[in-house]
Formats: structure tokens, sequence, C-alpha cells
């Protein structure tokens, strides 16, 4: 529990510290601290990707040992969704991470832009709600 606190936080401080330098800053790429949030995430990621996965599954044949009958179908369809969201957000995180350490701008401009554009659009969808 403690170290899952510990990284969070430095993930809040390191967050805010590149509001900072993205404010004083013409360029984007230009922040240096952009690649060690990007690190810490995917350490965040896989850390939590490991561990709820586990505890489910843990409970899950707690389950079975208490109730014979038990219907472990649900705890599965949650264990899949995610590692299956965890690996496609690790993915990405670490083609972000190349492209930063390979100052490869034009790959990093088509995440942030397709990114910037969802959300584009989730907020103008909810607005016509």
């Amino acid at each position: 529990m403690v170290p899952m606190i510990t990284l969070f936080i430095a993930m809040f401080a390191v967050s805010i510290l590149i509001m900072i330098q993205v404010t004083t800053s013409a360029e984007f790429f230009v922040v240096d601290t952009m690649l060690l949030y990007l690190c810490m995430e995917l350490g965040f990621t896989l850390i939590y990707t490991i561990l709820v996965p586990s505890r489910l599954l843990v409970m899950c044949c707690q389950m079975k040992q208490a109730v014979a009958q038990y219907n472990s179908s649900a705890y599965d369809i949650v264990v899949l969704m995610l590692i299956e969201s965890a690996t496609l957000y690790s993915v990405i995180c670490v083609i972000l991470i190349v492209s930063i350490v390979s100052d490869c701008d034009g790959l990093s401009n088509l995440f942030y832009l397709s990114i910037t554009n969802i959300h584009v659009q989730v907020s103008r969808q909810r607005l016509c709600l």
C-alpha cells in the first residue's frame, strides 16, 4: 500500500512540475520531465495490473473453496478487461517514451493531437445530451 501511494504522490508532483514548465516554455517537447512522468506512469500501470488481478484471482479461489458451486466467470471477465486495457495503455506509453527519447516529435504530436481530438468529441457529445 505504501509504495503505491508514494508512487502516486510522486506522479502528482511531477505532473505539477510539468505544468509549470509547460507554461513557462515555448515548446512542449523541451520539457525533460515528460519522460520521467511517462516512465512513472508505465510503472504504475504495470504494478496496478499485477496487483489487482492477482488479488481478484485469490478472492476467486477462496470463494470456490468456500462455496462448491461458485461461478467465477464474473471475476475472470474483470481480470481480462483489466489486463487488456493495461496492455493497450502500456503499449501506447512505450511508444511515447521511445518517440521522446529518439526526438521524434511527429509521432508524439500524432498521439497528443489524437488524444485532444477524442477529448473534444466526448465533450461535444456530453454537451448535446
